[in-house]
């Protein structure tokens, strides 16, 4: 089988230096090494409760709703109180005054330079006629530009490659450490599909030994 890594993880290798590529590496081939309580996505109580709330049009009360199921839920502190300051801050940010519909999301999986990159956008929505694959950075730490800019091109260019007909603009990554910034591209740089094969074939050497 071929590596395989999420198309985020991979937008952060693409920043790192090759030496640094052994961490996150080892953390794609090997995902259920931990115990299935830290299996589960970090933020996932946050996204449900954000998709809840464009699903309900807008509704205050699905905010907090989604912030008592957390406080009564028996995940780890750390997981309940960073769950519960994304809520907070996504009540507060211009986030909550689109009007989206929260729509299905596939599970695409692509194979690029011999790797398999897999995607599923935190937020698949429909705003204005419009498709939008939303990405979502939870982080309390900045999201570095370059890493949201490679993460963009990256997803258009697997979207058009199994034949999602929507324009560039309409995949946004969204910073909540920046006060909900978000990020668009333009275009896609041939350099960062150049760096991201050479990046590829790289991997393809290294997993034998991760």
């Amino acid at each position: 089988m071929p590596p395989s890594l999420t198309l985020k993880s991979f937008a952060e290798i693409l920043e790192l230096p090759l030496y640094e590529y052994a961490r996150i590496l080892r953390e794609q081939k090997y995902p259920n090494r931990e115990p299935a309580l830290f299996r589960v996505p970090f933020y996932q109580q946050a996204l449900s409760g954000i998709r809840r709330f464009y699903t309900s049009g807008g509704q205050t009360q699905e905010l907090l709703a989604a912030i008592a199921r957390i406080q009564a839920s028996p995940s780890i502190e750390a997981r309940k109180s960073n769950n519960i300051r994304v809520l907070r801050a996504f009540q507060k940010s211009r986030q909550a005054r689109r009007q989206l519909l929260p729509m299905p999301a596939s599970h695409l999986r692509w194979s690029f330079t011999g790797i398999e990159l897999k995607y599923s956008p935190e937020l698949l929505a429909q705003e204005h006629q419009n498709e939008k694959y939303i990405s979502y950075n939870f982080r309390q730490e900045p999201l570095p530009d370059n890493i949201a800019r490679v993460t963009l091109e990256l997803t258009y260019s697997l979207l058009q490659a199994k034949g999602v007909k929507i324009t560039i603009a309409d995949v946004e990554f969204v910073d909540f450490a920046q006060r909900d910034k978000v990020y668009r591209v333009q275009r896609v740089r041939q350099q960062t599909l150049r760096h991201a094969q050479e990046t590829a074939k790289a991997i393809v050497q290294l997993w034998p030994g991760i």
